[in-house]
């Protein structure tokens, strides 16, 4: 029966037009960022390589939430919109078990939001330049934007960094999949998880340039944003972060579970 519910939201999900429309808005921005971003000829070994690991984290992150809002807002409130709550209220496995499924299709659809967006970078660097050698030891290609110390490869970094956004954004989903159980509107929950996310950009971007606060800096150096581009890293281990992340997220499903409960009745 739950693979039947699954199935069913994840149908609702991709019928959203919503949805298409701003991933491939998105795709669009992340193509031509990242041809504006390598639009100089550089001489410099194993290019592909180092622009699809560094890509993602310094310029694909500022993407990569908006197609993840748009499906918050799609999913939850779709039965809320559609007068469909008094109807839900009569299925027999209760609505907590609904929620859950709804957090599955959503923590699977951002397993495929982060690798389209690495699959959008390499196609992209690919056309650029070419393949090269994945089991290379990344000491070889230079100054990288995440700094993990040690020996990886290649394809160690880039499944690190799947990990970790893959972490990461499911983390702003629980969050916004939160308020979403309170506002109960899509076009408010996507203000509201853009917002979230489109302000600190602006603060950090510009406006610590002419205010320097002590309390605005703590908030940038803390917020989603500087999660999923990944410079906690500059503050945590990643074992710090991977124990932090897991216990929030269950945290975060347990409180879900539980407002779901106070908010049925509403």
């Amino acid at each position: 029966m739950v693979s039947t519910l699954i199935r069913m939201e994840l149908k609702k999900l991709v019928m959203q037009k919503e949805i298409h429309i701003i991933l491939a808005i998105c795709t669009l921005m992340i193509g031509l960022s990242q041809k504006v971003y390598y639009s100089v000829e550089e001489v410099q070994l194993y290019r592909f390589s180092k622009s699809l690991l560094d890509f993602v984290p310094m310029v694909g992150y500022l993407f990569l939430l908006f197609p993840i809002i748009v499906a918050v807002a799609r999913v939850l409130p779709f039965e809320y919109e559609q007068k469909m709550m008094e109807l839900l209220a009569t299925y027999k496995y209760g609505r907590k078990i609904f929620l859950l499924v709804k957090l599955i299709v959503l923590f699977c659809y951002c397993a495929f939001i982060v690798f389209y967006f690495f699959l959008v970078a390499g196609i992209i660097s690919y056309f650029f330049y070419g393949l090269d050698n994945w089991m290379l030891d990344i000491e070889s290609i230079g100054y990288m934007y995440i700094d993990l110390g040690g020996e990886w490869r290649v394809w160690e970094v880039l499944a690190f960094e799947y990990v970790y956004l893959l972490l990461s954004t499911f983390t702003f989903v629980l969050c916004l999949f939160l308020v979403a159980q309170f506002v109960r509107r899509s076009i408010f929950i996507m203000l509201i998880g853009g917002a979230t996310f489109l302000v600190v950009e602006l603060f950090d971007k510009y406006v610590t340039r002419f205010i320097n606060h002590d309390y605005i800096n703590l908030i940038i150096k803390y917020s989603f944003n500087r999660l999923v581009n990944f410079e906690f890293l500059n503050v945590f281990t990643f074992p710090q972060l991977f124990i932090g992340l897991i216990i929030g997220m269950l945290l975060l499903i347990i409180v879900n579970i539980l407002v779901e409960g106070i908010t049925v009745n509403d």
